[in-house]
């Protein structure tokens, strides 16, 4: 189609079909790729054949960068490529795109001595998608609430944890963001929820925590705060535990429609055990279950 939607992560590769569907050959054939936008970025770029030109932002091929295009007969046919990787872009700036112009020309013998030029353009549209990214946590020592219970735990004695979600956004408005994740069996919903504002529940019958983030504006956790919320959880582990590092939460699952691409966009972090390093107070030991 005319617009393509990609991911803002890793290197792209574009490729340019050519074919001489004409009766005759044609000399002197001459490609260009003309690229712009706002998430372009030219010194990622990287060629196997051609030119690339700064000053015109274009990918030059032709007889002095392939010699068959010299003159490319009735039928003949190639591929040239190219990649890149897209420049990530954040706050005001967003909504990032490149266009990628190609051009083709050369000319095609007549009859008598006669030469006509001949000349095609495409044109696509490439739409980044946002960098959407969830971060998860457990903490004991800090964090909106009071924690109890000893670390290490102890076989059946409960000792309590904050859970934190925090939802990063780069360059485009996600909507209808949420994030979802279940609890395990030997884990209690405490039902404290930081920020109250934030729409959190809990579904009992399937051990779901969800939050519906709504709407996470573009550049969140980049060049304002992100969304975040934290919730306190219970762990009371079993004696077939003792010696274990227990499962706090499982997978976290985001997703949210980016604004811009029309895409959703969805997100995995794997689940939260009671290695909780990023607590300030985490002591290496604490993590593993005791009598």
């Amino acid at each position: 189609g005319d617009t393509v939607v990609i991911g803002s992560q890793g290197r792209v590769t574009a490729e340019v079909e050519w074919s001489n569907n004409l009766p005759s050959r044609v000399d002197n054939l001459e490609i260009k790729a003309k690229i712009s936008g706002s998430a372009f970025n030219e010194s990622s770029l990287s060629t196997l054949s051609g030119f690339y030109d700064s000053v015109q932002n274009e990918i030059i091929w032709d007889r002095n960068t392939n010699d068959d295009f010299a003159s490319v007969s009735p039928g003949d046919r190639g591929r040239l490529a190219f990649n890149f990787t897209p420049q990530v872009l954040s706050g005001a700036s967003g909504e990032p795109s490149i266009t990628i112009e190609v051009s083709v020309k050369g000319t095609q013998p007549s009859e008598g001595n006669i030469v006509k030029e001949i000349n095609n353009t495409e044109k696509i549209v490439v739409k980044i998608s946002s960098s959407f990214q969830l971060a998860v946590k457990a903490v004991h020592t800090t964090g909106p609430f009071q924690n109890t219970g000893s670390l290490p735990p102890v076989a059946e004695q409960p000792t309590s944890y904050t859970v934190v979600w925090t939802a990063t956004n780069s360059s485009n408005r996600i909507n209808n963001g949420e994030v979802r994740a279940t609890l395990p069996t030997y884990v209690k919903w405490v039902g404290s929820v930081s920020p109250t504002s934030e729409d959190v529940s809990y579904l009992p019958a399937t051990r779901e925590v969800a939050w519906k983030v709504g709407t996470i504006a573009q550049g969140a956790g980049f060049n304002t705060d992100p969304k975040e919320i934290a919730f306190q959880i219970e762990l009371t582990p079993s004696l077939s535990q003792v010696g274990s590092a227990p499962v706090l939460v499982n997978d976290a699952n985001a997703q949210g429609v980016d604004q811009f691409t029309g895409q959703t966009v969805k997100v995995t972090k794997s689940k939260v055990t009671t290695r909780i390093n990023q607590d300030p107070g985490f002591v290496s030991g604490n993590e593993i279950v005791i009598r």
